[in-house]
């Protein structure tokens, strides 16, 4: 079972990291959402898994700047020394209702490559849903 608490103050335990992220039955309780929350300290490091076991990609947002109607991202492999970029226009940011807030706001990002284009899911405290967009995987240099 993973927590998540957005700075807002919601809480939610999901059973499985990843799409479809499935709630766990104890976060609709309102004993749940009431009360401080106890940690446990997990020894060595764990890497986060989907439901079919296999590892996810933790992605955190390094810099956001906007040019012109192009939104630029770079992002960083929690835990690791990798980045990678990304762009995405605001009109398709419109056609996925996702607001340059929901990706400054969102904790972190799940990532996983489709061909030529990475699938980024997040959380959206606007929304109060797993999110995704999509960007497209720079072409290699010559």
């Amino acid at each position: 079972m993973f927590y998540y608490q957005s700075p807002y103050g919601g809480r939610v335990f999901f059973d499985h990291l990843g799409w479809p992220w499935p709630k766990h039955p104890c976060t609709d309780n309102p004993r749940s959402q009431s009360g401080s929350v106890k940690t446990i300290a997990i020894s060595g490091h764990t890497s986060f898994r989907n439901q079919e076991g296999q590892p996810l990609d933790l992605y955190e947002l390094l810099s956001f700047t906007e040019k012109g109607n192009i939104v630029h991202m770079q992002f960083g492999r929690i835990g690791e020394n990798r980045s990678f970029r990304g762009s995405v226009s605001i009109g398709e940011l419109r056609t996925w209702n996702v607001t340059v807030v929901d990706l400054r706001t969102a904790p972190s990002f799940v990532v996983r490559s489709s061909g030529e284009f990475r699938i980024l899911e997040f959380i959206s405290g606007r929304k109060q849903v797993i999110d995704q967009i999509v960007v497209r995987k720079p072409k290699p240099s010559a």
